[in-house]
């Protein structure tokens, strides 16, 4: 995360702006933001509010806060991958230590090969005399498919397999939407996770999961990062235009220009 720290503190330096005028403006302590330009992600209890910070400390300077995001996930996901590779590689490792290969399965696999050995010569006595072995549709290679083809002067088409399906990726869909209620529906993910964003006075009432979580004046600046919901979050907003959302990433702010108290219902599909 070094180069995320640089960046930010580079871009602050240059504008002549102190972590003070940020912790300010941002409602972030200011170790919180030192801890940002040092790469040390440590101290923030989760994902939800690094991205947050970040997003908070870009706007603050003047960046893309957006792109810097994006960022974040592309070198996060980097080391995931990194990391798990070196933890696969060592565990596979310490398994042949620790499980050296026995004498008796070697005994095994010499009357295996006696058994598979059997076979093929019952097989081929078979083809000798004219008539050909018998394939199982439930259980056959592609091996076999493909020597059966060749024998018979046939084109070869690919052998059908599973398809792979692309990782995941969070996606809100709005199922309705009128003057005073809005619907979404999250899916790709496995828990919500929201952080609504306040940029002028506004009274807010949130529900999650059935169970009511507080209500409360929220003023110009003030951020509340929500509790990880499993189904159902619900907000009642008194200012809309004075409020808007991150859902899993995702920003939403289509109540923009409703003048009235509004409710916003997000729900999680099947993962």
């Amino acid at each position: 995360m070094q180069e995320i720290g640089n960046l930010l503190r580079k871009e602050r330096q240059e504008k002549g702006i102190s972590l003070e005028e940020i912790s300010r403006e941002t409602k972030i302590q200011a170790r919180y933001l030192r801890a940002l330009e040092d790469g040390d992600f440590s101290c923030f209890a989760g994902t939800v509010y690094i991205k947050g910070a970040l997003r908070n400390y870009a706007e603050s300077i003047g960046l893309n806060a957006d792109e810097l995001i994006l960022y974040y996930k592309e070198v996060t996901n980097g080391q995931k991958n990194e990391e798990d590779s070196q933890k696969s590689k060592s565990e596979l490792l310490m398994d042949k230590e620790r499980h050296p290969f026995p004498f008796v399965a070697l005994i095994w696999i010499a009357l295996l090969a006696v058994i598979i050995g059997g076979s093929i010569w019952f097989r081929s006595q078979g083809n000798l005399e004219g008539e050909r072995p018998f394939l199982s549709q439930g259980h056959v290679s592609g091996d076999q498919i493909l020597d059966d083809n060749e024998i018979e002067g046939k084109e070869v088409e690919p052998f059908p397999g599973v398809v792979e399906k692309p990782e995941d990726l969070p996606q809100l869909a709005q199922l309705s939407f009128d003057k005073r209620e809005a619907v979404y529906l999250l899916s790709g993910v496995e828990r919500m996770e929201i952080i609504l964003y306040f940029t002028k006075k506004c009274w807010a009432e949130i529900e999650q999961d059935g169970a009511y979580l507080e209500q409360k004046n929220f003023l110009e600046g003030d951020e509340r990062v929500l509790p990880a919901s499993s189904h159902e979050t619900k907000i009642r907003l008194g200012n809309p235009p004075g409020a808007r959302l991150e859902v899993n990433g995702l920003l939403l702010n289509d109540w923009h220009e409703v003048p009235n108290p509004f409710n916003i219902i997000i729900r999680r599909g099947e993962h």
